[in-house]
């Protein structure tokens, strides 16, 4: 079956664009076809601006970079040689310009190349044919690194040194994908000096450099180049399938368009890559068909794919959310997960003791901020107003330069008395997070504790039983919404929070706008997005000893536990264990 708006698709220039370490970072960072296939053969005028907080992370990550280079440069100031980009020259033309400008500081042995342009020539690149061999790839392989180094001792076609290559990122630890975009600078680096670098590193946000093997790396590489990218000609039928992570791709608005006109069906809330291609093949093309379908031909179609044992009517009835804007009880919820620490994950609905609700933010890296809120209350004090100072605890530590897991160790000293209330088993107490996040920063967080055998113990503890508060809800409720922090979810069950927004403090409202135009977006996103704004309040922030900032985290984490209370409340009300 044609969809009848096929025909209206903005149709995409026939050219190949080159193969650069954007490229390569965003498929490894979140894989893509249909983006890949874009980013190689579509029209980039297609292309939209960045999201405001791709904005945000792109400033940050240049300020990072200049702060880098300028302390290089103090170090080494006769070692140094940038390769400025020219505004006056045709981008093609000056990227030419730049290779040159990279190759001839290369020969002269230059220490260090900021901003130096590395690419393959015409015709250089392969690609692998199955029962052919080796065929010459459309494609031309370019890289603007940040930092080329002499290594000296190591023989290539300029004499008795070499260049390996060198990434400056604002994270607190070097990624997956940046390691990959340094390994594919390092091989098309390769092709230019004659030798192939040992090493790469990257520069962290965290003031760290971190050097890595480049020769582990270099078969995944090479599979990308050699196949996976000769593979993106043909995008397929509706080829893409939107997920949260859109949001911050360039692509984001033609494939939100496209979506629109056909009606897709990865607009449903939680629907996966697999359900939406299982329903393609069995000739289900939109959300319009599925709806039409009977629960009995559902159930069919679920058998015949081989899913759970109510077909593609949880689908359907996660679009009935969506079309109604609310939340749709599931008939089924399922049975619980499996617990840490063996057997089932508690089902508050029957649970007899207290509950211990946990908010916070801790990123666990150098400099960073960390907070924890818990906030202890029976089931009959559900679904009260805001926590008072008492009831709702909120431990707080000032990032400094500790190693990963010595934040995590110092709020174990400062939550004794959470530590007794989770120990004692008379009362039972139920810990609850209120985020997806919390439970896998504390695991990955005593992952580094090594012998701190008092610090794991009470990750241990707080994660053997905990409830994870999406994901009780996720087995409860087909959800409008594929993502939420528990704010959104008590409004989509129709509980406002009282407590003043962290934005309301007019100290904080001028120190937001203060931040939004020095980053130059609006004032009033950073104050809708209340996550947006504790990450930015910690990151750019922590350096300030003003109190506002510590406040302004206090009140947000409260706020959390208000809204996870006063949820809880709603969704328990009336079940008696």
């Amino acid at each position: 079956m044609t969809n009848e708006n096929s025909e209206t698709r903005p149709t995409l220039r026939p050219s190949s664009h080159a193969v650069t370490g954007s490229v390569v970072y965003n498929h490894f960072g979140h894989p893509c076809a249909y983006r890949l296939h874009l980013d190689l053969h579509g029209d980039r005028d297609l292309r939209c601006e960045p999201a405001a907080l791709t904005r945000y992370f792109m400033e940050r990550g240049n300020r990072h970079e200049a702060r880098v280079f300028e302390r290089i440069q103090k170090e080494r100031p006769d070692d140094c040689i940038a390769i400025a980009r020219d505004p006056s020259l045709p981008h093609e033309e000056d990227l030419e310009r730049r290779a040159a400008a990279t190759l001839e500081a290369m020969r002269e042995g230059k220490g260090i190349i900021f901003h130096g342009v590395i690419q393959s020539e015409p015709g250089e690149v392969k690609k692998i044919v199955p029962g052919v061999g080796e065929e010459e790839s459309p494609f031309r392989l370019r890289g603007e690194t940040d930092i080329l180094e002499r290594v000296d001792g190591v023989p290539s076609d300029f004499g008795d040194y070499a260049y390996r290559v060198g990434d400056v990122k604002s994270s607190r630890d070097a990624q997956f994908p940046q390691k990959m975009q340094v390994a594919f600078y390092s091989l098309v680096l390769s092709r230019r000096q004659g030798a192939m670098p040992e090493t790469g590193f990257i520069q962290t946000g965290a003031d760290e450099r971190v050097d890595f093997a480049i020769e582990p790396m270099l078969w995944t590489v090479r599979l990308f180049l050699e196949e996976e990218i000769h593979e993106t000609w043909e995008p397929g039928e509706s080829p893409f399938h939107l997920t949260p992570y859109c949001d911050q791709c360039a692509w984001r608005d033609h494939c939100r368009e496209q979506a629109e006109r056909d009606d897709d069906l990865s607009l449903i809330p939680g629907c996966r890559p697999g359900e939406k291609r299982a329903l393609l093949a069995m000739g289900v093309r939109s959300r319009t068909e599925l709806a039409a379908k009977d629960d009995r031909a559902l159930r069919a179609l679920g058998k015949s794919w081989g899913g759970r044992r109510d077909g593609f009517r949880d689908l359907k009835l996660r679009a009935s959310a969506l079309e109604f804007g609310r939340p749709v009880p599931k008939s089924d919820p399922g049975a619980l997960p499996q617990a840490q620490g063996g057997g089932r994950v508690p089902d508050p609905a029957s649970h007899r003791g207290p509950f211990l609700l946990v908010a916070g933010v801790a990123d666990g890296f150098h400099g960073e901020d960390a907070a924890l809120a818990v906030w202890r209350l029976r089931r009959d004090d559900l679904g009260r107003e805001a926590p008072t100072e008492k009831a709702g605890a909120v431990i707080h530590h000032r990032g400094t330069a500790d190693q990963p897991g010595e934040m995590l160790r110092r709020l174990y000293r400062e939550i004794s008395q959470t530590n007794r209330l989770l120990s004692s088993r008379r009362e039972s107490v139920l810990p609850i997070f209120l985020s997806r996040s919390l439970p896998y920063r504390f695991r990955r967080l005593a992952e580094s504790l090594g012998g701190e055998a008092v610090a794991a113990r009470f990750v241990e503890e707080v994660l053997c039983d905990a409830v994870v508060l999406p994901e009780w809800l996720d087995r409860r409720f087909h959800l409008p919404l594929a993502t939420f922090d528990v704010e959104e979810a008590a409004r989509l069950f129709g509980i406002e929070v009282a407590s003043a927004p962290p934005g309301a403090h007019p100290e904080v409202a001028e120190r937001v706008q203060a931040l939004a135009a020095d980053f130059g977006f609006a004032g009033e996103t950073l104050c809708e997005a209340t996550p947006h704004l504790r990450r930015l309040a910690v990151r750019e922030m922590r350096d300030d000893s003003a109190p506002v900032w510590r406040d302004v985290i206090e009140r947000s984490l409260l706020r959390d536990l208000e809204a996870g209370a006063r949820l809880m409340g709603h969704l328990l009300k009336g079940r008696r264990p």
